[in-house]
C-alpha cells in the first residue's frame, strides 16, 4: 500500500468535508446537548446497548438491539448505530431520547465493525459476507453496499480514506471515501471496490490472525493482531511443535502492532508484559491503548517502529476486557470489560509503573444471559490465557485459532510428542459442542476429550482442575453465523442450487444432511496430494453451516473456493458427482452454499 493512501486523502477528496479520524469500538463516549457525557456499550449477552455514567459507571439506561450486538458508532446527526454478530439487522439509537429508532435489515448475516464517514453515514462490515454496508442514519435506510475482499471486521476513518481490516487474509484495505460515496451497489449486488492492500505480514508461513483492533494514529492507522507461525519450519522438533512454547524469547504466537507504529510488545517472562488477544485500541495523542482479550489487562505503550515498543504502565482489568473509550486529555480510559459485565475506569499516572488496578470497577445485572452458566464458565476458559493449567507461559488461549468460538482461516503444520505430522485447517469449534464425530479425521467424539488432549498437546498445560465439560456447554450454545439473508442473493439461482443439492445424482445431500448438516460418518472424498503432511484417509462430513465465510476449505486448505472444492479438487467425483454440470450449475450450487 502506498503512504498516500495510509496518510492523504484522494485527489478528489475535500478535506473540509472529511469526516473525524475514528474506528470501530464496543464503548463509545457520547456528548449531550446539555454537555454531560454518557458511556454507550454492547452488551451481547442480554442483546442491549447500555448507556453508563462514565464518573460513578452506573447504568443510566438500557436499549433493547438486534442479536449479539457488538460495536457502537457515534454521528453527528446524533443516533447511534449498533451492529450485530448473530443477526440480519443493525440498530439505530437516540442517545438523547435513549429509544431504539429503528431495526434496519442489512443484506448480510451478521455485522461486525461500525464508523461515521459522513455526517450521517456509517460504514457497517460484514465478515461472513464478504461486505462493507453504508447506513444512512436519518433515512433509516441501506445506502450503499460494497464488495471487500476476505473477513472484514473493523472499519475506521483516516485523513479521509475508508480503511478496513480483513480478519481473513490479515490485511488492511484503504480507498477515498469521496470515490466510495459515488458506488451504489445493491443487495444482490455489491459494487467492486478497487481496495489498496497493505499485508500485516510478510507470508511465508507466517500469518495475521484476528486483526481486529484498529486505532487513528496522526491520521494513519495502527492495528493489532496475533502473528503466528502457522507453517514455517517443519523440522521443528516435536517438543517444541506445540503452540504454548517460548523458545529464545519467540513465542509461535504474539500479539504486534503494524502500521503508524509497528513492532511486539508482550514478553512472556512472566513479568509485566504478558499480553495476549489484543482487541481494541485507542490513541490519547501521546500513548497507545491496546486492549487484550485473554490475558485481561491493558498495555499502554509508546507508538515507535521497532522490534519490542516500549511499555508506558500497564492495568489489570477483569475477564473478556474487548473495547475502551478515552477522555479528552488521554488521562482518563474507560474499558469494556465483557464477561464480568463491568466497565473500568483506568487512571494514568507514572510511567513504568506496570499492574496497575483500575480506579473503579462496577458491574451491571444481566439476566437473563444468552449463555447458561455453565457456558459462561466455559466460555472464560476457552478465551483465557492466564491460568497456567491452560498455557503455563500465557501465549495462548483456545479462542487464538478459534476466535469468537469459530475459527481463524489458517492451515496449520502440527507435529508434537503426540500429534504425529499433519497440515490441518482450523475448524470452527462452534460445530465441536454436539458433533457425532470431532477432527477431520474423526478420532475424538467427546468435545471434552477433544479440549484436554488440545490443552496438553499443544498449548503446553495439563489440564488440572479445569472443567472440560463447561468448554463443552460453551461449545454447543455458541450459534454458527447467521444465513445471509433472502434480500442479499439472487433469489433464482438459490432455488435452482438447491435443487442441483438434493437431487440424487449430483449427491451433495447424501452427505450433508439437511443442507447445512453432516451425518457420523466418514468418507474417502479428499484426493491424494504430492504433501504427505496434508493426507489423510477418511473425513468427517463438516457443517455447511456459515461455509461461505469459511475459505480456504476442506482439511489442508488446498481449495481457495467453494467452486474449487466443487470442481478443481473433486477428482474422480468423490466430492459430490459435480463432472457431468455444466459451470451455470456449479454457480448455482455455490449461490446455494452460500445461504447456508
Amino acid at each position: 500500500m502506498s503512504a498516500g493512501v495510509w496518510s492523504a486523502c484522494g485527489p478528489d477528496v475535500d478535506p473540509d468535508a472529511s469526516p473525524d479520524d475514528g474506528a470501530t469500538t464496543t464503548i463509545a463516549r457520547v456528548f449531550a446537548p446539555d454537555g454531560s457525557t454518557r458511556l454507550w456499550l454492547s452488551s451481547p449477552d442480554d442483546d442491549q446497548v447500555v448507556a453508563v455514567d462514565p464518573a460513578t459507571l452506573a447504568v443510566r439506561s438500557s436499549v433493547g438491539v438486534c442479536a449479539q450486538p457488538y460495536a457502537v458508532a457515534t454521528t453527528v446527526a446524533g443516533p447511534l448505530v449498533v451492529t450485530a454478530e448473530l443477526d440480519t439487522c443493525v440498530s439505530i439509537v437516540d442517545p438523547r431520547t435513549e429509544v431504539a429508532v429503528a431495526r434496519l435489515e442489512v443484506p448480510c448475516g451478521g455485522t461486525r465493525g461500525a464508523v461515521a464517514i459522513d455526517d450521517a453515514l456509517v460504514a457497517v462490515t460484514c465478515p461472513n459476507d464478504g461486505r462493507v454496508v453504508v447506513v444512512d442514519v436519518v433515512a433509516a435506510a441501506v445506502r450503499s453496499v460494497w464488495g471487500a475482499p476476505g473477513r472484514p471486521v473493523s472499519v475506521a476513518v483516516a485523513s479521509g480514506d475508508v480503511v478496513v481490516v480483513d480478519a481473513g487474509a490479515g490485511q488492511v484495505l484503504a480507498a477515498p471515501i469521496a470515490g466510495l460515496l459515488r458506488r451504489r451497489g445493491t443487495p444482490a449486488a455489491p459494487s467492486p471496490v478497487d481496495w489498496q492492500l497493505r499485508p500485516l505480514t510478510a507470508g511465508g508461513g507466517r500469518a495475521a490472525s484476528q486483526a481486529d483492533a484498529i486505532a487513528i494514529v496522526d491520521g494513519r492507522p495502527a492495528v493489532a493482531y496475533q502473528a503466528v507461525d502457522a507453517d514455517t519450519d517443519r523440522d521443528r522438533p516435536p517438543e517444541l511443535g506445540g503452540y504454548g512454547r517460548v523458545v529464545d524469547d519467540a513465542p509461535r504466537i504474539e500479539p504486534m502492532l503494524g502500521g503508524a507504529c509497528e513492532g511486539a510488545y508482550a514478553r512472556y517472562d512472566g513479568r509485566e508484559r504478558v499480553f495476549a488477544g489484543p482487541s481494541a485500541l485507542a490513541f490519547d495523542g501521546d500513548h497507545l491503548w491496546a486492549v487484550n482479550t485473554y490475558t485481561g489487562n491493558v498495555a499502554v505503550l509508546q507508538c515507535e517502529v521497532g522490534r519490542s515498543l516500549p511499555l508506558y504502565a500497564s492495568f489489570r482489568v477483569g475477564d473478556g476486557a474487548r473495547g475502551i473509550a478515552l477522555s479528552d486529555d488521554g488521562g482518563t480510559a474507560w474499558v469494556d470489560v465483557g464477561f464480568d459485565h463491568a466497565v473500568s475506569r483506568l487512571e494514568l499516572g507514572a510511567a513504568g509503573v506496570f499492574e496497575v488496578m483500575p480506579a473503579a470497577t462496577v458491574a451491571r445485572a444481566v439476566s437473563p444471559t444468552r449463555l447458561s452458566p455453565s457456558g459462561e464458565a466455559g466460555r472464560r476458559l476457552f478465551f483465557d490465557a492466564t491460568n497456567p493449567q491452560l498455557t503455563p507461559a500465557g501465549v495462548v488461549a483456545c479462542a487464538t485459532c478459534h476466535p469468537g468460538a469459530g475459527d481463524d482461516g489458517l492451515v496449520w503444520f502440527l507435529h508434537t510428542e503426540s500429534v504425529p505430522r499433519k497440515l490441518r485447517r482450523t475448524p470452527p469449534a462452534w460445530q465441536h459442542g454436539d458433533a457425532a464425530l470431532l477432527h477431520w479425521d474423526g478420532a475424538y467424539d467427546s468435545a471434552a476429550t477433544l479440549f484436554t488432549d488440545t490443552v496438553r498437546a499443544l498449548m503446553g498445560g495439563q489440564a488440572l482442575g479445569i472443567d472440560a465439560t463447561a468448554v463443552t456447554a460453551f461449545l454447543a450454545e455458541t450459534p454458527p453465523p447467521p444465513p445471509r439473508p433472502a434480500s442479499a442473493v439472487d433469489a433464482a439461482a438459490v432455488a435452482r442450487g438447491a435443487a442441483l443439492f438434493t437431487r440424487e445424482d449430483v449427491a451433495c445431500a447424501s452427505c450433508h444432511i439437511d443442507g447445512d448438516g453432516a451425518d457420523p460418518e466418514l468418507h474417502a472424498v479428499v484426493p491424494e496430494t504430492d504433501d504427505d503432511d496434508a493426507s489423510i484417509g477418511p473425513a468427517r462430513t463438516p457443517s455447511l453451516a456459515g461455509v461461505r465465510a469459511r475459505p480456504p476449505y476442506l482439511h489442508d486448505g488446498r481449495a481457495r473456493s467453494l467452486e474449487e472444492v466443487l470442481t478443481t479438487h473433486n477428482r474422480g467425483d468423490t466430492h459430490g458427482r459435480t463432472s457431468q454440470l455444466h459451470q451455470r450449475d456449479v454457480d448455482d450450487l455455490v449461490e446455494y452454499m452460500e445461504t447456508l
